[in-house]
C-alpha cells in the first residue's frame, strides 16, 4: 500500500468505547467531514470483567451515547430498543438502569450504525507532522487533522488489598489500556472512556502486536 492510497480524515479516534462512539455519533450532525475510530478489541465491550447476568449500570438509560445532546438521534437507546424489537420487553421489565449486557448490545448496535468504526485494529504508534499519522504494527492506517483518545482506564488494586487471594473476595478483571508511543502528546486530547471500512483501510480483525515504529514520517521510539 502506497501513502497516496491512505485515507485522510478530519478526526481520528483511538478507542471505540462509549466516549468515542458518542463523539462519532454526534460528530456527523455538526461537522461535514469524516471521523474514523480504531479499537484494539475485537468487538464492543464496557468493563468486560463486570458482565455478569443481572448486573446493571449505575446510571439511567437516558444517559446513552446521544440523548442528552440530541434526543432524536438515530443511535439513541430508545431507537435501539425499537429497531431491535425489544422496547416492550424492556418496559415490562421496569428497568430504571440498563443491564450491563444490554448496554454492550446497544454499543455493538450503535457501532454498526456508524461509518468508519474499526474493531480488532490496535493503534500502537502515533506521529505528528502537519497532521496526525496512526500506525499499527509499523503500517500506516490513516492520517487526520485532529486526534481524540478514548482508551479507557487501567485496573488498579488498592495497596491495602494487594495481599488478598481469590478466596477472600470476587475480583472483576479488566484489560489494561494498550501502550501507545507518542511524539506529539501536546496536540492530543484525551477522553475518559459492522463497521464500514474506508477506502484503503484493511478489514483485519487480528489483534496486532505492539512494535517499534518504522516507516515514513515516523519519529516514535
Amino acid at each position: 500500500m502506497t501513502e497516496q492510497h491512505i485515507p485522510h480524515f478530519h478526526t481520528a479516534g483511538v478507542g471505540a468505547g462509549p466516549a468515542n462512539l458518542s463523539v462519532a455519533a454526534l460528530f456527523e450532525a455538526v461537522a461535514p467531514d469524516r471521523i474514523v475510530l480504531f479499537e484494539a478489541q475485537a468487538c464492543p465491550a464496557w468493563h468486560g470483567g463486570l458482565l455478569f447476568p443481572g448486573v446493571r449500570m449505575q446510571t439511567g438509560w437516558l444517559k446513552d451515547l446521544v440523548s442528552l445532546v440530541e434526543p432524536a438521534h438515530r443511535v439513541s437507546f430508545l431507537n435501539y430498543l425499537v429497531r431491535t424489537h425489544r422496547v416492550f420487553t424492556f418496559l415490562s421489565a421496569q428497568y430504571a438502569e440498563i443491564p450491563r449486557l444490554e448496554y454492550v448490545r446497544y454499543l455493538e448496535w450503535s457501532a454498526q450504525q456508524l461509518s468508519d468504526v474499526h474493531f480488532g485494529m490496535r493503534v500502537d504508534c502515533i506521529s505528528y507532522a502537519d497532521g496526525f499519522a496512526l500506525y499499527s504494527d509499523g503500517k500506516l492506517l490513516t492520517t487526520s487533522d485532529h486526534l481524540i483518545l478514548g482508551i479507557g482506564s487501567m485496573p488498579r488494586m488498592p495497596p491495602g488489598l494487594a495481599g488478598l487471594d481469590g478466596r477472600s473476595g470476587w475480583w472483576a478483571a479488566a484489560k489494561p489500556a494498550p501502550n501507545v508511543s507518542w511524539n506529539c502528546a501536546a496536540r492530543a486530547s484525551r477522553t475518559s472512556a459492522g463497521s464500514a471500512a474506508a477506502p484503503g483501510l484493511p478489514r483485519s480483525t487480528t489483534r496486532l502486536r505492539p512494535t517499534r515504529c518504522t516507516g515514513p514520517r515516523m519519529a516514535c521510539s
